[in-house]
């Protein structure tokens, strides 16, 4: 045998040898894996005997309690049980369509559209009949909890309980006002207060755009009004000046007959200045002015309702026409939005009507209490201790806040008779406030200067926000721009508690910047003592202030300073100023402030308030 063949058997030897192992191996797994399904036949077998014996025991143990359980019968009619038996009932179609069901459809459809409208028109109908709102409080009294203008209804009493034939019922008295019991009417011009009303909340009378007038019964020995704003009983809180309480003074003070009114309106007109409205009657519409906003057969007069629609709609048209340059002035005027504005004029108007002089006896500035007033000057007595929250809320016409001071009780709250009365007075709010509630001088953008005197120990959050502003032709921040602090910084954090927010913030929607606070300062202001009227003359005595070296004293005829201006100077410890050679028997407007000499360059301070006087003859 050759090499090659032996080489050839030993490997055919060897590879039978390997395939021999190779199925022994095979074989052995096959024999375990079978084995083990086997075993798990067997589990599975067992898991079902026990499943089957513990489902027996569940079933027999619920038999023997259904058969302990004690038999009832339920207790129910006949003639109530819902069957397909019941005569003249069909029996329930079960998969069937019933005959007409598209028909039936339409019919619940149509059935549920008229019931909703009946509904929502009965809703609205109870809403313009049904005017007030009652609830029982203790001992017999009433509450109004809220009373709904029908549209037409300027003057309001409440007093007792209104049945719902209209007639009052005098054995239930109204004692208190809720919360926005009156709330956003447009149309109450007049609110009568009862003799039983002991309650009314800040926030009882809110956004009554023309209420002019809150009168209190003299018998009620809770409340009471000066002149048509609501006081409490002694004197010492003011609760709501009326937002369109400058149409009060405006009647009172000779205005009336500047109101652009149709005759057909019936408005009643009193105090000096009626009969000229009376005689002068209705401003003739411009040239042009449209059809629909005249009066109807009232000779191409116009119809207040429609004045102010119109001025904004047609504002350069009216700037440029002089057709009713002989007629009495439109109300918008007093505003200075027209080319006819008269700045004498409006310094008048704003004096009279929209200058208010909180009386002496007042320590407490109420909630909202000149929320939205049109007022341009406040006078609040030093003695103020409280100004509580959003107490002159937006009130966007106000320009200034004084303090003052009297050695004589003032109740008058017009200015010209309040003056004589007034021995000083200063800017800003009172020394001797503890407490600024929140909100309280809320986007007051007339203003240009505050001041926090030591006294204050609270601040509300949002003092004066949107306060300050950006003025559009100048791209200067505008209006409470910087904020004037007695004390010391670190002092003052410590002893005040201080709301988030309080400092006026610019916010323009990308970036905010909070104005500058100025701590450790002065008042800057002059304190006038008393004015002394003479023949073609007058003379302002001041309090010195060792911070000036001297002082300057401008006047002129009218309160803008820029008709017929001029200025006298006084020096070291002078304390008055004489300005002679005036007309006879003409008003005079004048303002003081010190000044000092810094590095050869006179520095001065902020003016003193304006004040005015006339010369004799």
């Amino acid at each position: 045998m050759s090499k090659k063949e032996k080489d050839n058997l030993q490997e055919n030897e060897f590879t039978a040898s390997v395939n021999e192992n190779e199925l022994e191996e095979m074989a052995q797994e096959a024999e375990e894996i079978k084995a083990e399904e086997a075993a798990e036949e067997q589990e599975e077998e067992s898991a079902e005997v026990k499943s089957e014996e513990d489902g027996d025991f569940l079933a027999k143990e619920a038999k023997e309690m259904a058969e302990q359980a004690p038999e009832y019968t339920l207790d129910i009619p006949e003639d109530e049980i819902w069957t397909y038996q019941i005569e003249g009932l069909q029996a329930p179609k079960i998969n069937h369509s019933y005959a007409n069901a598209k028909k039936s459809k339409i019919a619940v459809v149509l059935i549920l559209l008229v019931a909703i409208s009946l509904s929502i028109f009965f809703s609205v109908r109870a809403l313009k009949t049904t005017e007030y709102t009652f609830s029982a409080v203790d001992k017999g009294g009433f509450e109004l909890v809220s009373y709904v203008n029908p549209g037409n209804i300027r003057e309001v009493t409440v007093d007792y309980y209104i049945n719902s034939d209209g007639t009052r019922d005098k054995t239930k008295p109204i004692t208190e006002l809720h919360d926005y019991a009156f709330n956003c009417d447009s149309s109450i011009e007049r609110i009568n207060i009862g003799k039983d009303v002991k309650r009314i909340d800040g926030k009882s009378i809110y956004s009554c755009w023309n209420l002019q007038y809150v009168d209190v019964d003299d018998e009620n020995p809770y409340y009471c009004d000066i002149d048509g704003v609501l006081y409490n009983k002694d004197k010492t809180e003011i609760i709501l000046y009326p937002i369109d309480y400058d149409r009060t003074r405006r009647l009172k003070e000779g205005f009336a007959h500047l109101e652009w009114e149709c005759e057909a309106c019936g408005r009643k007109y009193d105090g000096e200045g009626a009969e000229k409205y009376k005689t002068e009657t209705n401003a003739v519409a411009p040239e042009g002015f449209p059809e629909d906003y005249k009066c109807p057969g009232k000779d191409g007069k116009a119809c207040p309702s429609k004045q102010s629609e119109y001025y904004w709609a047609f504002h350069s048209e009216l700037e440029e026409d002089d057709s009713t340059k002989d007629n009495p002035r439109y109300m918008w005027e007093l505003w200075g939005t027209t080319a006819k504005y008269d700045s004498d004029f409006f310094d008048d108007y704003n004096l009279k009507t929209r200058t208010y002089v909180i009386p002496s006896t007042v320590t407490k500035i109420g909630q909202l209490a000149f929320a939205y007033s049109n007022l341009t000057d406040l006078y609040i007595p030093e003695g103020v201790t409280v100004i509580d929250n959003q107490a002159i809320f937006k009130d966007e016409e106000l320009k200034h806040i004084y303090t003052y001071k009297t050695e004589t009780p003032i109740e008058g709250t017009f200015y010209n008779d309040a003056l004589p009365q007034i021995t000083e007075f200063y800017h800003s709010i009172p020394d001797g406030v503890t407490t600024i509630g929140s909100d309280a001088f809320y986007h007051l953008r007339g203003l240009d200067y505050i001041y926090i005197p030591s006294s204050v120990k609270e601040i509300g959050h949002h003092l004066m926000w949107e306060a300050v502003y950006k003025d559009e032709d100048t791209k200067e921040l505008t209006g409470l721009n910087e904020v004037f602090v007695q004390e010391k910084e670190e002092k003052f954090k410590e002893t005040c508690d201080l709301g988030q927010n309080w400092i006026p913030e610019y916010n323009n929607g990308l970036f905010s910047k909070k104005v500058p606070v100025y701590y450790g300062e002065a008042r800057k202001t002059v304190l006038f003592s008393t004015i002394y009227p003479g023949v073609k003359s007058f003379t302002v005595s001041y309090k010195a202030s060792e911070e000036y070296e001297g002082y300057e004293l401008e006047y002129a005829t009218n309160n803008a300073f820029d008709k017929d201006n001029k200025t006298v100077e006084s020096k070291g410890d002078d304390t008055t100023i004489k300005v002679e050679k005036l007309e006879a028997e003409k008003e005079y407007f004048f303002r003081v402030r010190g000044y000092k000499t810094v590095n050869g360059k006179k520095e001065y301070s902020a003016w003193s308030a304006i004040r005015s006087t006339r010369t004799w003859k």
